[in-house]
């Protein structure tokens, strides 16, 4: 995922910052795992020299090459500024970037918070605890079998049963945490994995 934000800057950085987003994963404003943050300054005197960001509140800056990427999960806050020629420094802007993991957990968090029918959910939330379990018994591909055939009767869900959206959400996470089974390596597994 990439988000793009463009800081145009006028003459002595007296300019305006104009912010250009991707579309979020979750309706609560996060993103799924990694986004990637593109940062571009102009001026329209002297030029722009470079482009700084912090991720610790201002107590240090780096100089942005390109791409930022952005993968601690919960809430991420990137300050970033422009600097001309001449050292001007631009007014700092912050931003702040929310990032779920793909963990069986959180599937079950997003049943949990769905809209829908509470017996479905119910289900829905053991039976993903039941492949919570089968991985910490050492039984991978089962969980994984049992892990597709919820997904697989996730997408049969009518809007009585889960509102689309929320259904939507929770089988994007199915499918990262399915798609991605093969980057998960030695006994860990993706409802204990916290990115």
């Amino acid at each position: 995922m990439t988000i793009n934000f463009y800081n145009f800057l006028l003459d002595k950085f007296k300019g305006y910052t104009t912010l250009l987003f991707e579309q979020i994963d979750f309706k609560e404003g996060s993103y799924l795992h990694d986004v990637t943050i593109t940062l571009a300054a102009t001026d329209a005197g002297i030029g722009v020299s470079h482009i700084e960001y912090s991720l610790d509140n201002g107590a240090t800056w780096k100089r942005y090459e390109e791409g930022l990427t952005v993968s601690k999960e919960g809430k991420n806050s990137i300050q970033y500024r422009a600097i001309d020629k001449v050292h001007n420094v631009s007014e700092t802007k912050t931003i702040e970037v929310f990032i779920t993991s793909a963990t069986i957990e959180n599937a079950i968090s997003l049943v949990k918070q769905a809209k829908g029918n509470n017996g479905i959910k119910t289900s829905l939330s053991a039976q993903l605890e039941d492949v919570i379990k089968t991985f910490e018994k050492g039984q991978k591909n089962k969980a994984y079998q049992s892990l597709e055939k919820i997904y697989s009767h996730t997408n049969k869900f009518t809007n009585k049963d889960l509102e689309e959206v929320d259904k939507k959400e929770i089988m994007f996470m199915l499918q990262y945490i399915l798609e991605h089974q093969s980057a998960n390596s030695g006994d860990e597994s993706p409802a204990l994995l916290a990115s």
